[in-house]
């Protein structure tokens, strides 16, 4: 029976008319050219995409080389702004020593013994910082820390220095400037 089905088939193309197999063949070649059309379409899509890709690509480097440098920078300013701290943070412990501890080397050296090997206290601000000092001193003396009471209002200041010139009334031009004074004023000098 499937025989049969085979025959009656081929049979009906064998009485397609040559107008039947033009339309066919019109039609056959229509759908040919939309299947290229839209080959031509989808290729068009696929090399636009590539494009996007490599453009997106580029654009991705120059992100990432910004985000380098934004890094790059923000370290920086970040280890600058420790420094910075850091120094502060020293300077706060050095002037508060000399305060404590003043000219004396060796007592100044067993207090920064103390304060570096036998207090272990963990310091982060300048508080701390002068606590610790102020142990380390009383475990250098025994005695608690007295710190002169001037320099201690002045903090930051580097303290009172003597002036390089005597008195200025007692300078030379300060004594002919007094003497001068007092004669345009009737005043007797004892010189």
């Amino acid at each position: 029976m499937d025989d049969d089905n085979v025959i009656v088939e081929e049979e009906k193309e064998e009485e397609q008319t040559p107008e039947q197999l033009k339309e066919q063949l019109e039609a056959s070649q229509k759908e040919l050219e939309e299947k290229n059309e839209e080959l031509e379409k989808l290729k068009e899509k696929e090399t636009n995409f590539a494009k996007l890709r490599k453009k997106t690509a580029g654009k991705k480097e120059k992100i990432d080389e910004k985000e380098n440098e934004l890094d790059e920078k923000y370290k920086q300013l970040e280890e600058r702004q420790t420094k910075w701290m850091e120094a502060q943070f020293n300077d706060t412990v050095e002037k508060h020593l000399d305060r404590v501890v003043g000219d004396d080397k060796e007592l100044k050296e067993k207090v920064m013994f103390n304060y570096e090997h036998r207090l272990l206290d963990e310091v982060n601000t300048a508080e701390e910082a002068i606590k610790k000092i102020d142990s380390a001193y009383l475990l250098a003396t025994g005695n608690k820390s007295e710190v002169n009471p001037l320099s201690a209002v002045s903090g930051i200041s580097t303290g009172y220095t003597k002036p390089k010139q005597k008195n200025f009334a007692e300078s030379e031009q300060g004594s002919s400037f007094v003497n001068e004074f007092m004669s345009q004023h009737g005043i007797k000098t004892d010189e």
